[in-house]
Formats: structure tokens, sequence, C-alpha cells
């Protein structure tokens, strides 16, 4: 199998898996928001802001690294072992320190999470959820690696998501609707993702066996530059929320990441090819097969950016109708929605930037490029926040995930010479262009209850957009190759 089959034959299936649990995902928000109310829910994930924050150092860039170092053909079986235990043991001993350090000095994050922070009751329930996290993290990086990712994706992205749904109903059922029943079925999900995720990697041999001491240095070294990587990247996820909870409030925290978590729909491919095209650019740069690389980069990054502007047209045309599925309180998340997806067309529109710095031994570039992004998301928080609230706070995000993409493809271009973009885009705009307005003729003519307007009109939507994209964006062999798919399909119906 080439590599750019393989690329899109398993971005595919993970895609598939993370549309359904990113499906399920907001299915719980609904239900959360709903029957449980904003603020609750947002006391909850403004707790979860700044646990992530603590994650990033915990894990100490081993996620990464693991992923660009057990990927490597020039590492062996038992020196992949090595690492991959050492990774475990120290990520487990920063996770419990923090533990010990937030118990012994409650006062440090109650001070963190300011006036409008959530009881020390809920705090302390919470705790476990660091270590929980840091292995789950360092289990997907590893089957990530080793191409297993798929089944690890079926299990934490879609059974454990539906676990911690039906759990919700239950608890509901039962008159427990507090703050209390969202973190137990978050700890469901985790459990069983870290059962299965251990099990995973316990049958990739990882786990057991004699292993082989590898220069220790090389590897923490490069997992210290991962770590300001890592833990930048998820400043610029988690200030935002941080900033709401701190400055206005709780419910601000819910309804913003709600419209954050909609939007995020419109770059679900591109997590998904990250989470195989990642360990490929390693494998591909490090053995000197830098035109299939470069080839990769182009045909993904034009994909991303055909499936970035069909989901941002269904979410654009219909914003107030989504933001009402998670109750009246979250229509105000509408036009936060539109804004966060102008951030994320351009993260689409510049491809998998990051891990192309990082996998080919540059992950100094990428951290520049995710400072660089930091920094203009602090300040213009700062500079936004007091005077536009959650308003503010959406183009701060927006405009700071533009920066550090930019910056990124920046050092790609000077560093790889190779850029992602040919005349096929041009098409790409002129299919989303008559997309969009045939999208928005069919919502204003159709008259009838929101939710039957969303599926008549993206079921339309959807075959108008195939369509045009078949005929106008598909090369020849691309074309050859859906129709293969196509009959196969049918053999099999």
């Amino acid at each position: 199998m080439s590599k750019m089959k393989e690329l899109g034959k398993k971005s595919a299936g993970v895609f598939i898996l993370q549309i359904i649990g990113q499906v399920i995902s907001m299915l719980f928000a609904v239900l959360v928001g709903r029957f449980i109310g904003a603020e609750k829910y947002g006391q909850v994930l403004y707790v979860l802001s700044v646990f992530s924050i603590i994650e990033v150092f915990t894990k100490f860039g081993f996620s990464e690294s693991l992923i660009a170092f057990l990927a490597r053909n020039d590492i062996n079986d038992r020196q992949q072992k090595w690492i991959l235990r050492l990774s475990i043991k120290l990520s487990l001993l920063f996770s419990f320190s923090s533990i010990v350090v937030i118990l012994m000095f409650p006062k440090i994050p109650l001070l963190l999470l300011g006036k409008k922070s959530v009881s020390i009751g809920l705090l302390y329930l919470m705790l476990l959820y660091i270590p929980n996290q840091t292995i789950i993290a360092l289990f997907a990086s590893v089957l990530r690696a080793k191409g297993a990712f798929f089944q690890y994706i079926l299990v934490s992205d879609v059974v454990a998501k539906i676990i911690q749904i039906t759990a919700v109903i239950i608890f509901l059922f039962l008159g427990w609707s507090g703050e209390y029943a969202i973190v137990t079925a978050y700890y469901l999900g985790q459990i069983l993702s870290l059962i299965y995720g251990g099990f995973l990697v316990l049958r990739l041999g990882l786990l057991s066996g004699e292993s082989e001491k590898y220069d220790a240095w090389i590897f923490l070294k490069f997992s210290f530059s991962q770590l300001f990587t890592a833990g930048i990247a998820v400043l610029n996820t988690e200030i935002d929320k941080y900033v709401l909870g701190y400055v206005i409030d709780s419910s601000s925290v819910a309804i913003y990441s709600a419209a954050v978590k909609v939007a995020s729909m419109s770059t679900l491919m591109l997590s998904s090819v990250n989470a195989v095209f990642a360990p490929m650019i390693s494998n591909l740069y490090f053995s000197g097969n830098m035109k299939e690389l470069e080839s990769l980069y182009k045909r993904s990054t034009m994909w991303l950016v055909v499936a970035n502007l069909y989901v941002s047209g269904m979410i654009c045309a219909f914003q107030d109708d989504i933001m009402r599925f998670f109750g009246e309180e979250f229509i105000a998340g509408s036009v936060i929605l539109v804004i966060v997806l102008l951030g994320q067309l351009i993260n689409a529109g510049v491809g998998s930037v990051g891990y192309m710095n990082s996998m080919t031994g540059h992950p100094q570039y990428r951290m520049w490029a995710d400072t660089i992004g930091l920094f203009s998301n602090v300040m213009l928080n700062l500079i936004l926040v007091r005077d536009f609230g959650i308003l503010g706070v959406g183009v701060a995000t927006a405009a700071s995930l533009a920066i550090k993409n930019i910056v990124n493809f920046i050092f790609v271009y000077r560093n790889l010479h190779i850029h992602p973009y040919s005349k096929r885009f041009i098409g790409v705009g002129g299919i989303f262009v008559l997309g969009y307005f045939l999208l928005l003729m069919l919502r204003n003519m159709m008259n009838v209850h929101y939710i039957i307007r969303i599926i008549v009109c993206g079921v339309i939507y959807s075959i108008v957009y195939g369509m045009l994209t078949y005929s106008f964006v598909c090369s020849d062999n691309e074309k050859v190759l859906i129709k293969r798919n196509v009959a196969r399909l049918k053999k099999f119906s």
C-alpha cells in the first residue's frame, strides 16, 4: 500500500470515529447544558481548564516525543520499551507530586480559580483526573506511532463517551443533577480508556519483556522542547476559558466551550490526518523520502480545506439553530461560533504544519510559532475581554490561532522549501461559494421546525457539494479511486 493510500484509508477511519465521538460529545454537552445547567457545567469545565495546564508538566512532552521516537527505524524494539517505561514512570511521579502539592497547599489552585471558583470539595474530587488523563495521553501516543490508533479511538472517542452520556441519563433519572454527576461520568469514561489503552499497548509487547537502555539525554532533551510546545499549545487552548471563568462567570465558560466544540467539527479531518500523518512525517523525513512527504502534504492539505469549508458552510448557515440545541441561553455563543470558524479555516488551510516542523527534527520552530500565538492570545484576551466579554475572547482565540499557524507555515516553507498550494484550490473556493449560497436559499425558503430544516438542507447541501467537488476538484486518479470504492460498497451491499 502506498503512503498516500495508507494515509487516506487510516485517516478516513479515524475521521469517521471522531465524527461519531464528537457527535456523542455534543449530545453530552446538550444533555448537561439543558438539564444540569450552564453554571454547573461551566464550573467543571473551568477546573478542567486549570488541570489541563497542570497536565502539561505531568506529561513533560512525552506524548509528542513518543510519537517521534517510536516511529523511527533506527531505534530497536527493546530501546523503545525502555523509552516508554521511562516516560510512564516519570509521568506518574510528576502527576502524584502535583496532587500532593495541591492537597498540601489548596489555596494555590483556589487562588488560580479566582473569585468565581468552585468548592474545594469539587476540586479534590477531580484530582485523579490529572494522572488518568496523563497516562491516557501516553497510551494514545504509543498507539499512534505504532499504527494501532483506530481501535483505541473506537473505545476512547466512542464507547467511553457513550458510557458517559448513559451515566448522566441514569443520574438525572435518579435525581442526581449536580456537578458531581458530570465528574463521575467523566471518570467512568476515563477508566475504560485507561484499561483498553493499557491492554493494546501490552499486546504490542512494549510493557513486557527485556528492555535496552537508550540515551536518556537525547530523549529527555527532545521531550523538554516538546514540554514547552505542549504547554504553549494547551495554554492557547485553555486560556480563553480560564479568562472567561476568572473575569466573568462559569456560565460564560459553558457557552463559549459549546461554541468552540461545534466550531472544532470543521477541523476534525485535520486531527484525523495528524493522528496518522505525524509518525509518517518522521519516518519519511529520516528515510530521505522528501518527494513523497511533499506529495502527502500537498494532497492532504487540499482535502483538509475541502472538508473544512463544507462543515463551515453548514455551521455558518445555521449558527443560531445549532446553538439552540444546547439550550436557549447558549444562543449567545452563535457569533463566537462564526468567529472561531474563521481561525479554524486558516488552521486547516496550512495543513499539518506543526507536525511538519517537530517531526522533521525542528521542534523549536513549532515552539516559537506556538509562543507567538500564545503571546498574541494572552494580550488580545487581556485587551478585549473586559470591554467585549465573550465576544472579545472569541476574537482573541481566532486571531491567535491564525497567527500561530501562519508562523508555523513560514518555518515549514523556509526549512523544507515546500508548500501545499496549487490551482485546485481555486476550484475548492468556487464550489464553496456555490454550495453556500444554495444552502442560504434553501434555508430561507423552508418555514418549518429548525431541526427538520437543518436535516433537509444538510442532505441537499451535502449532495451538491459532493458532486461539485467530484466534478471540478478531484483529479483523474482520485475519480478512479472514488468509483472503485463506490463499486465495492455496492457489491458489499
